[in-house]
């Protein structure tokens, strides 16, 4: 298995966790929006991340329409709801989407500087959910609000499991990990994935909350390259890293993309 591999992808990667989380274009947009409305931005953010699935766009083009609606609109939760009806991103689920958050709206609206402890965020949303603390859109919601809080320039308390979609499955598979495919590590095998990637994140030094921006960014159009091949998929990876300033991108390329996960 490509146990060894992955680690010192992510040693090398770990020298550019600022710089990589600071380019990512969700937290771009909602720095704009901490800009704009502070701390009360934060019961926003955390409900659009809850509802943030079965998306018909990237998640960078649905927070860029997030962080548009609400640079002219206060962030209320009724502005929220009538950013998901109207949003052309998030088109699918809309009624059990708006559900979601009206179910969570009281936790929402007493959300405060309280919750940069991401325990605390996790224990309170894991309540209002009667949730087990690892679905994918609970960890992101955290992810979101740490996000949030970096903005803000407020340290943060705590960690966050990986949020297992479709593009950390893709790394998964691919860099051997696990003798999966990608629908069995987003199924089946997730909790699997998420400790395995938790062990590696430790024995490297890393939070997991950091390990979502690492692999999800430079992870952009994996899946559907190796379809065409091993090697076309090792080169989106390198691309995508140099975007993002990783100058030894063509090792880490080599050491995540090791079999063709199509």
């Amino acid at each position: 298995m490509g146990r060894e591999e992955v680690k010192r992808a992510l040693s090398i990667l770990s020298k550019y966790v600022d710089e990589i989380e600071q380019k990512d274009p969700q937290y771009l947009w909602i720095s704009k929006v901490a800009e704009k409305h502070g701390i009360k931005a934060l019961p926003v953010v955390v409900g659009n991340a809850l509802v943030s699935y079965r998306l018909s766009g990237t998640g960078e083009q649905y927070w860029e329409e997030f962080g548009r609606f609400f640079l002219s609109h206060e962030p209320t939760i009724e502005n929220l709801i009538k950013f998901i009806r109207l949003s052309k991103y998030n088109k699918a689920m809309k009624e059990q989407k708006v559900k979601r958050i009206e179910r969570v709206k009281a936790v929402l609206e007493r959300l405060d500087k309280r919750h940069s402890d991401l325990n605390l965020l996790k224990e309170e949303l894991k309540r209002a959910l009667n949730a087990k603390g690892t679905e994918k859109t609970l960890v992101f919601a955290l992810k979101m609000a740490y996000y949030l809080f970096k903005a803000l320039g407020l340290p943060v308390k705590g960690d966050v499991e990986l949020p297992i979609d479709s593009r950390i499955a893709t790394v998964t598979c691919a860099s051997e990990l696990l003798d999966a495919s990608v629908e069995e590590i987003m199924g089946k095998k997730r909790d699997e994935a998420i400790r395995i990637w938790r062990e590696l994140a430790n024995e490297v030094g890393l939070k997991s909350l950091h390990l979502d921006a690492l692999l999800w960014l430079p992870a952009r159009g994996l899946r559907k390259a190796l379809c065409k091949g091993l090697d076309v998929g090792k080169e989106v990876v390198r691309r995508n890293l140099e975007e993002y300033g990783i100058r030894e991108a063509e090792e880490v390329a080599e050491l995540l993309v090791r079999r063709a996960c199509c």
